[in-house]
């Protein structure tokens, strides 16, 4: 007999009991069921489809507002909410009722410190990007070299923000390699996931690893290209090894700590189907 992971399926001397299913997985389900896309239910709670994407790969939670909202708009009947509660404390009851000593104890034991780290855990997601380690034919890091007035040259990564007209993540991926190198892409792979405490909220930076299939600079826009004030934007092509990646201000610091402890994996990743990967290539 087939039964819903999302439903009652015993019962204790409390009453009915439920899986330990993840409040991604969950909400991934009913949407499915729906027949909605991300970007659709994203619409309703006034989100991206790229942030409905990361709440259903566990990558964030979005906050209980958030959550009553689209368990009533998906009809869950409450399960949407319960799943988020366990996902959050791993318990349906809030901690200072889990006992009969909480009761008495909360009100003396959270500090300011520990409201601050929940008010952390249930920020919204305010801005996301995407950015991509890139590797040419030759298996060599393509990168964007910045130079500004007044400031030592450093290295970035070919991306982007999220826009609206952006179908998902990728999306805004591909529209930025397309603006800042003329280029297309394809084995796409996210591999990284940088988290900004802002202001507002997070900040999401999605990183990918891709190939790039094709370059014409020709093909650049942006206003950033053709404005002397905001310094050089020179593409530039790196060794795909810990050695050459260590030469250079490659930013942000994450992205550069993880690019130089994965880059062989990242080679290895994207070789086409068949081709041996020579470790020592990379080295």
């Amino acid at each position: 007999m087939y039964i819903n992971r999302a439903t009652y399926i015993g019962k204790s001397a409390y009453g009915p009991c439920m899986t330990a299913q993840t409040f991604g997985d969950m909400l991934h389900e009913v949407r499915s069921s729906a027949e909605m896309t991300q970007a659709h239910l994203g619409r309703i709670v006034h989100r991206a489809g790229a942030t409905v994407s990361c709440w259903e790969q566990g990558h964030v939670r979005p906050t209980r507002a958030t959550v009553e909202t689209l368990d009533r708009e998906l009809k869950c009947g409450g399960r949407l909410m319960w799943s988020w509660q366990v996902d959050e404390t791993g318990s349906v009851s809030p901690h200072w009722m889990r006992s009969f000593a909480g009761l008495g104890a909360a009100a003396h034991t959270v500090t300011p410190q520990e409201i601050d780290r929940a008010r952390v855990d249930m920020a919204e997601i305010v801005k996301q990007s995407a950015r991509a380690l890139l590797f040419d034919t030759e298996r060599r890091l393509v990168l964007i070299k910045r130079t500004r007035p007044g400031r030592e040259p450093y290295w970035v990564t070919v991306g982007g923000g999220l826009e609206p007209e952006d179908a998902d993540i990728e999306a805004t991926l591909r529209r930025e390699v397309l603006e800042e190198l003329g280029g297309k892409i394809d084995q796409v792979r996210q591999v990284f996931l940088i988290t900004d405490h802002l202001a507002k909220g997070v900040g999401l930076q999605h990183i990918f690893a891709a190939r790039l299939c094709s370059m014409d600079l020709a093909r650049r826009t942006g206003a950033e290209f053709i404005d002397p004030g905001r310094g050089t934007y020179e593409v530039a092509s790196v060794p795909a090894t810990r050695a050459a990646l260590s030469e250079i201000n490659l930013l942000p610091t994450q992205l550069a700590e993880f690019a130089q402890a994965n880059v062989h994996s990242l080679v290895a990743l994207l070789a086409p189907a068949g081709e041996a990967y020579m470790e020592d290539e990379v080295s």
